[in-house]
């Protein structure tokens, strides 16, 4: 199943959704903020039997995930039919002008966050922006008159490569400086110490994510993964409190046990990365991917770290400059290419050098979805064969738990998205 594309046109640095806004970095030094939930709706299609696919597609990725439609989507011919709808929707292409986006402006503001910008992250209503001058944050809240807070805080002046929030911290990929974790609230505590940010590690740290409870950094040299024990998780039901639910006391500590590097993980070296259940690494021979399960009990000979296989990976555009693991497959810059190795095991090739690109790991509506920006444009890409995929056996792209999205009596609280 082809992805399908929708194009925004225009010189833009960065891009985020979350909670139904899309907030747009321009290269001119302001910041759009885009109503997506009404301009999505409100997109005019030829067919009208092409807008639920339209709408799961670049609105509400989780109509295909639901634990209530698995009986339709189990269902052969009802695969078919959706298959063929979101074939016929990928013949197209589709452009948002200026003149579309500026009918569903919120508001257009002033960048006041250091520019350019090596990464961002939303989380709990709080826009996290990381540069090599440091790391600022500002309210990011739809009930709020403006859509980013005008004042961003300065909350720490050394370098931010990277960065990736979860489990009411702040992971920052620092460069030689090594990775750092910067904890968000007060309630927080790692390892009896609440004042952040602490470092976690002196290896070279450019990017970050997590895996788990735990952090994967990685570089140019390599990959480590910061280990932690004592999560949020209940093993009983496979339900993370902490990530899915802003309204649960925090009753446990995370504790960090030791740093793995990924050449002990592969027994070789080359550019790794970790997102949730999988660790990575690229080399000549292909990608290698190992299961991360932090909760594994050697009484019941489980592994921690297991073996699952490899992924060939040899038609390369260039040096790996990047990569990660989204739910729709892997994801690999190169020198002139972006690669994506679905979860179908289809290899696709984007050409051109992007200026950023990124997806989103802990939304709920949207993590079917690549943005890539251009130096003319932005490119979104939406991935819709998953739903599809055995998340238990994939090897490309991290496992979906949806029972760990619907635990009774819990609510979804600030990842909402």
């Amino acid at each position: 199943m082809r992805p399908l594309k929708l194009t925004i046109t225009g010189e833009y640095w960065d891009s985020f959704l979350y909670k139904g806004r899309l907030h747009l970095f321009t290269r001119n030094g302001s910041i759009e903020t885009i109503r997506w939930d009404t301009l999505i709706s409100d997109f005019r299609l030829n067919d009208s039997l092409l807008k639920l696919p339209f709408i799961c597609a670049f609105l509400r990725s989780d109509y295909l995930y639901g634990a209530e439609l698995t009986p339709l989507t189990s269902d052969a011919e009802i695969r078919e039919i959706i298959s063929n709808r979101f074939d016929l929707l990928a013949q197209s292409t589709f452009e948002l002008s200026k003149d579309a986006i500026k009918n569903h402006l919120i508001k257009e503001m002033d960048n006041k966050f250091y520019f350019p910008h090596s990464d961002i992250d939303i989380y709990t209503d709080n826009i996290y922006v990381g540069s090599s001058s440091g790391l600022m944050a500002a309210p990011c809240n739809k009930h709020n008159s403006n859509p980013i807070g005008r004042r961003p805080d300065r909350m720490w002046d050394g370098p931010v490569l990277g960065l990736s929030a979860s489990y009411g911290s702040l992971a920052m990929a620092s460069g030689s400086e090594g990775l750092y974790e910067y904890a968000l609230r007060s309630e927080n505590v790692i390892d009896g110490n609440d004042v952040a940010p602490r470092r976690l590690s002196k290896l070279v740290c450019n990017e970050c994510n997590w895996n788990y409870f735990s952090i994967f950094g990685s570089s140019d040299v390599g990959g480590f993964l910061a280990d932690f024990s004592d999560g949020y998780i209940d093993e009983s039901t496979g339900y993370d409190y902490q990530q899915y639910s802003s309204a649960t006391p925090v009753t446990d500590q995370r504790r960090k046990k030791k740093v793995v590097n990924s050449d002990r993980i592969f027994g070789s070296s080359g550019y790794a990365w970790g997102v949730k259940d999988k660790i990575c690494q690229a080399s000549d021979g292909g990608i290698s991917v190992a299961r991360y399960n932090p909760w594994a009990k050697a009484s019941r000979n489980e592994e921690k770290i297991a073996s699952l296989g490899t992924i060939d990976f040899a038609h390369w555009k260039g040096d790996l400059i990047s990569a990660s693991s989204a739910l729709f497959g892997i994801v690999a810059e190169l020198e002139h290419a972006i690669i994506v190795i679905t979860s179908a095991g289809q290899s696709i090739t984007l050409a051109g050098e992007p200026i950023n690109w990124r997806f989103f790991v802990r939304s709920k509506h949207y993590e079917n979805q690549l943005h890539i920006v251009y130096d003319d444009r932005i490119e979104i890409l939406s991935f819709n064969h998953d739903y599809v995929i055995d998340q238990n056996t994939k090897l490309a792209g991290i496992r979906f738990s949806d029972r760990a999205r619907r635990a009774p009596g819990r609510g979804l609280g600030p990842l909402e998205m």
